[in-house]
């Protein structure tokens, strides 16, 4: 049996859904199906093949949290580049950013970046902030987020196949409305 780095006592296996909590996402559900857990201190261990089951559940709820804010509340990247005052190729290619340190979210081809997070990034140089406390997520509420479908697809970018109603067109229209993106899709 494997000891707990932590504490020194002994690490269960635990079998089945994996409840993670993370303080920009709140509460989550990843699909592990195998994981070490301390029943002293709590700390768990998770093979390595589970981690990017993981990071996808996490990313999965950080898009899901992105996608109920109203469309107004983003910038496009080129919108961003000039709060930062920098370009668009710098805020591309800028390692802070691209790590997740500005949220953003996906559309196709297109980045919106979420303006209160680029604001945040300008002052303190860390866009971050608990998306789930502005969502109303309790963490009683994380029984309604799993991921078992979503981890048997096998599509590798969850919304590609909404870059075809997404035009920039469109986009003007929800940015004027202030229809959040979840809205917007339900009416398509």
């Amino acid at each position: 049996m494997m000891k707990c780095g932590s504490c020194g006592a002994e690490l269960v296996s635990v079998a089945g859904p994996l409840r993670l909590s993370d303080g920009f996402v709140g509460p989550y559900v990843a699909n592990v199906r195998d994981h070490l857990e301390c029943a002293v201190c709590g700390e768990i261990l998770i093979p390595g093949e589970a981690a990017a089951v993981v990071d996808a559940a996490r990313l999965r709820r950080l898009e899901e949290l992105l996608l109920t804010r109203p469309l107004g509340d983003f910038v496009t990247a080129s919108q961003a580049a000039e709060m930062l005052g920098v370009s668009r190729q710098a805020l591309h290619k800028n390692r802070r950013v691209r790590n997740g340190f500005i949220f953003h979210v996906r559309f196709g081809e297109n980045v919106l970046y979420l303006q209160q997070s680029v604001e945040l990034f300008k002052e303190l140089g860390d866009g971050r902030f608990p998306l789930f406390a502005v969502a109303g997520t309790t963490p009683e509420e994380v029984d309604q987020y799993t991921d078992s479908e979503a981890l048997s697809s096998t599509d590798s970018e969850p919304y590609a196949n909404i870059a075809h109603w997404f035009s920039e067109d469109f986009e003007e229209t929800l940015f004027e409305q202030g229809s959040s993106y979840v809205e917007a899709r339900s009416a398509a």
